[in-house]
Protein backbone atom coordinates (compact mmCIF):
# COMPACT_ATOMS: atom_id res chain seq x y z
CA UNK A 1 0.00 0.00 0.00
CA UNK A 2 1.08 3.77 -0.52
CA UNK A 3 1.27 6.40 1.67
CA UNK A 4 2.51 10.13 1.26
CA UNK A 5 3.95 11.53 4.93
CA UNK A 6 4.16 15.61 4.57
CA UNK A 7 1.31 16.62 6.30
CA UNK A 8 -0.07 20.50 5.63
CA UNK A 9 -1.16 22.15 8.79
CA UNK A 10 -5.13 22.21 9.82
CA UNK A 11 -6.04 25.56 8.09
CA UNK A 12 -8.77 27.43 10.28
CA UNK A 13 -12.66 27.29 9.84
CA UNK A 14 -14.21 30.77 8.87
CA UNK A 15 -16.00 32.48 11.83
CA UNK A 16 -18.72 34.16 11.17
CA UNK A 17 -19.90 37.40 13.38
CA UNK A 18 -22.94 36.99 12.37
CA UNK A 19 -25.73 35.87 15.44
CA UNK A 20 -26.70 32.19 14.94
CA UNK A 21 -30.32 32.78 15.58
CA UNK A 22 -31.60 36.65 16.26
CA UNK A 23 -35.32 38.17 16.00
CA UNK A 24 -36.52 41.02 15.04
CA UNK A 25 -37.27 43.73 17.38
CA UNK A 26 -41.07 44.14 16.18
CA UNK A 27 -42.01 40.00 16.54
CA UNK A 28 -44.92 40.13 18.62
CA UNK A 29 -44.87 37.64 21.26
CA UNK A 30 -47.10 35.31 20.99
CA UNK A 31 -45.85 34.32 17.24
CA UNK A 32 -43.11 33.06 19.16
CA UNK A 33 -44.74 30.76 21.76
CA UNK A 34 -46.05 28.30 18.75
CA UNK A 35 -42.58 27.35 17.48
CA UNK A 36 -41.28 27.25 21.47
CA UNK A 37 -44.00 24.93 21.63
CA UNK A 38 -42.88 22.36 19.33
CA UNK A 39 -39.28 22.71 19.69
CA UNK A 40 -40.28 21.28 23.55
CA UNK A 41 -42.20 18.55 22.23
CA UNK A 42 -39.90 17.63 19.63
CA UNK A 43 -36.68 17.63 21.76
CA UNK A 44 -37.52 14.28 23.34
CA UNK A 45 -37.52 12.31 20.15
CA UNK A 46 -34.46 13.72 19.03
CA UNK A 47 -32.44 13.24 21.73
CA UNK A 48 -34.09 9.27 22.17
CA UNK A 49 -31.53 7.89 19.67
CA UNK A 50 -30.71 4.04 19.55
CA UNK A 51 -27.49 2.78 19.76
CA UNK A 52 -27.29 2.07 16.19
CA UNK A 53 -28.30 5.37 15.44
CA UNK A 54 -25.50 6.62 17.42
CA UNK A 55 -22.80 4.08 15.50
CA UNK A 56 -24.16 5.76 12.29
CA UNK A 57 -23.70 9.40 13.64
CA UNK A 58 -19.97 8.65 15.19
CA UNK A 59 -18.53 6.88 12.00
CA UNK A 60 -20.21 10.28 9.92
CA UNK A 61 -18.14 12.60 12.40
CA UNK A 62 -15.34 10.30 12.53
CA UNK A 63 -15.33 10.22 8.75
CA UNK A 64 -15.82 13.99 8.19
CA UNK A 65 -12.05 14.46 9.93
CA UNK A 66 -9.60 14.24 6.91
CA UNK A 67 -6.32 14.76 6.44
CA UNK A 68 -5.18 16.47 3.60
CA UNK A 69 -1.66 16.10 1.75
CA UNK A 70 -0.40 17.54 -1.64
CA UNK A 71 2.91 16.46 -3.49
CA UNK A 72 3.89 18.26 -6.57
CA UNK A 73 5.73 16.34 -9.39
CA UNK A 74 5.25 12.66 -8.07
CA UNK A 75 7.32 9.85 -8.99
CA UNK A 76 6.87 6.65 -6.74
CA UNK A 77 7.37 2.95 -7.14
CA UNK A 78 5.61 0.66 -5.52
CA UNK A 79 7.48 -2.87 -4.12
CA UNK A 80 5.85 -6.38 -3.63
CA UNK A 81 8.29 -8.96 -2.11
CA UNK A 82 10.73 -6.90 -2.93
CA UNK A 83 9.70 -6.47 -6.46
CA UNK A 84 8.94 -3.22 -8.37
CA UNK A 85 5.24 -3.71 -8.88
CA UNK A 86 4.07 -0.45 -10.37
CA UNK A 87 5.68 3.30 -11.08
CA UNK A 88 3.34 6.18 -11.08
CA UNK A 89 4.21 9.67 -11.97
CA UNK A 90 1.99 12.30 -12.19
CA UNK A 91 2.06 16.65 -11.75
CA UNK A 92 0.36 16.50 -8.75
CA UNK A 93 -1.32 13.71 -5.90
CA UNK A 94 -3.13 14.49 -3.01
CA UNK A 95 -3.92 12.23 -0.33
CA UNK A 96 -7.02 12.06 1.88
CA UNK A 97 -7.16 10.24 4.88
CA UNK A 98 -9.89 9.72 7.74
CA UNK A 99 -10.10 6.52 9.99
CA UNK A 100 -12.39 5.41 7.71
CA UNK A 101 -10.77 5.39 4.28
CA UNK A 102 -7.74 6.51 2.43
CA UNK A 103 -7.73 7.96 -1.11
CA UNK A 104 -4.68 9.49 -3.39
CA UNK A 105 -5.85 11.53 -6.74
CA UNK A 106 -3.67 11.75 -9.14
CA UNK A 107 -3.92 14.96 -11.62
CA UNK A 108 -1.93 14.68 -14.86
CA UNK A 109 -1.15 13.84 -17.07
CA UNK A 110 -0.81 10.32 -15.36
CA UNK A 111 1.47 7.56 -15.81
CA UNK A 112 1.20 4.21 -14.57
CA UNK A 113 3.59 1.81 -15.82
CA UNK A 114 3.13 -1.85 -14.19
CA UNK A 115 6.29 -4.60 -14.24
CA UNK A 116 5.95 -8.16 -14.63
CA UNK A 117 9.63 -9.94 -13.37
CA UNK A 118 11.55 -7.05 -14.85
CA UNK A 119 10.32 -5.75 -17.56
CA UNK A 120 7.53 -3.16 -18.33
CA UNK A 121 4.30 -5.42 -18.46
CA UNK A 122 2.09 -2.25 -19.48
CA UNK A 123 1.41 1.41 -19.24
CA UNK A 124 -1.74 2.97 -18.54
CA UNK A 125 -1.80 7.32 -19.08
CA UNK A 126 -5.31 9.52 -17.68
CA UNK A 127 -5.98 12.84 -17.19
CA UNK A 128 -6.61 12.17 -13.69
CA UNK A 129 -6.81 8.47 -11.83
CA UNK A 130 -7.91 7.99 -8.27
CA UNK A 131 -6.41 5.32 -5.72
CA UNK A 132 -8.46 3.80 -2.91
CA UNK A 133 -6.14 1.66 -0.28
CA UNK A 134 -8.90 -0.07 1.39
CA UNK A 135 -10.34 -1.71 -2.05
CA UNK A 136 -6.78 -1.88 -3.75
CA UNK A 137 -8.28 -0.05 -6.42
CA UNK A 138 -7.08 2.44 -9.28
CA UNK A 139 -9.68 4.61 -11.06
CA UNK A 140 -8.73 6.07 -13.99
CA UNK A 141 -10.66 8.94 -16.06
CA UNK A 142 -10.33 11.11 -19.35
CA UNK A 143 -8.30 10.17 -22.42
CA UNK A 144 -7.46 6.65 -20.36
CA UNK A 145 -5.25 4.62 -23.19
CA UNK A 146 -3.44 1.40 -22.13
CA UNK A 147 -0.42 0.23 -23.81
CA UNK A 148 0.54 -3.59 -23.83
CA UNK A 149 3.21 -5.76 -24.66
CA UNK A 150 2.69 -7.43 -28.80
CA UNK A 151 1.44 -3.70 -29.77
CA UNK A 152 -1.87 -4.43 -27.69
CA UNK A 153 -3.73 -1.08 -27.25
CA UNK A 154 -6.57 0.20 -25.81
CA UNK A 155 -8.41 3.71 -25.61
CA UNK A 156 -11.62 4.62 -23.16
CA UNK A 157 -12.82 7.42 -21.09
CA UNK A 158 -13.02 5.13 -17.87
CA UNK A 159 -11.32 2.23 -16.72
CA UNK A 160 -10.82 0.46 -12.91
CA UNK A 161 -8.04 -1.47 -12.16
CA UNK A 162 -8.66 -4.30 -9.77
CA UNK A 163 -5.55 -5.02 -8.00
CA UNK A 164 -5.51 -8.06 -6.31
CA UNK A 165 -7.95 -10.20 -9.05
CA UNK A 166 -5.16 -8.13 -11.87
CA UNK A 167 -7.87 -6.95 -13.86
CA UNK A 168 -9.46 -4.47 -15.66
CA UNK A 169 -13.12 -2.81 -16.20
CA UNK A 170 -14.80 -0.82 -17.66
CA UNK A 171 -18.47 -0.45 -18.50
CA UNK A 172 -17.73 2.84 -20.69
CA UNK A 173 -16.97 2.52 -24.75
CA UNK A 174 -13.56 0.92 -25.68
CA UNK A 175 -11.58 0.06 -28.43
CA UNK A 176 -8.85 -2.26 -28.55
CA UNK A 177 -6.42 -2.12 -31.13
CA UNK A 178 -3.92 -5.32 -31.85
CA UNK A 179 -1.52 -6.06 -34.46
CA UNK A 180 -4.32 -8.28 -36.41
CA UNK A 181 -7.88 -6.64 -35.37
CA UNK A 182 -9.94 -3.66 -33.70
CA UNK A 183 -12.87 -4.03 -31.64
CA UNK A 184 -14.97 -1.49 -30.45
CA UNK A 185 -17.93 -1.75 -27.81
CA UNK A 186 -19.06 -1.60 -24.03
CA UNK A 187 -19.03 -3.72 -21.47
CA UNK A 188 -14.97 -4.41 -21.26
CA UNK A 189 -13.61 -6.84 -18.94
CA UNK A 190 -10.21 -8.24 -19.23
CA UNK A 191 -6.37 -8.64 -17.69
CA UNK A 192 -4.01 -5.61 -17.92
CA UNK A 193 -1.58 -7.03 -20.51
CA UNK A 194 -4.71 -7.14 -22.95
CA UNK A 195 -4.12 -10.80 -23.12
CA UNK A 196 -7.37 -12.11 -22.45
CA UNK A 197 -10.76 -9.58 -22.64
CA UNK A 198 -14.06 -9.50 -23.50
CA UNK A 199 -16.68 -7.21 -24.66
CA UNK A 200 -20.05 -7.72 -23.16
CA UNK A 201 -21.84 -5.29 -26.45
CA UNK A 202 -19.63 -5.27 -29.19
CA UNK A 203 -20.09 -2.15 -31.79
CA UNK A 204 -17.82 -3.09 -34.62
CA UNK A 205 -14.70 -5.08 -35.81
CA UNK A 206 -12.27 -4.54 -38.11
CA UNK A 207 -9.68 -6.73 -39.82
CA UNK A 208 -6.20 -5.51 -40.08
CA UNK A 209 -3.92 -7.11 -42.93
Amino acid sequence: MMSIQKRNPHSALPHSTQPFFALPHTTPLHHLLLPLFLFILALPACTDLSEFDRTQVQSAMLDSLVTTTESMNVDMTLFRDQQAQLRIRATKATTYQSSMRKEIEFKGPVSISLFDADSTSATATSGRAVYHEQKGEFELFDDVQIQAEKERHLQSDYLKWIEKEDRILSPEFVIIITPTDSISGYGFSGTIDLSEYTITQPRGRVLID
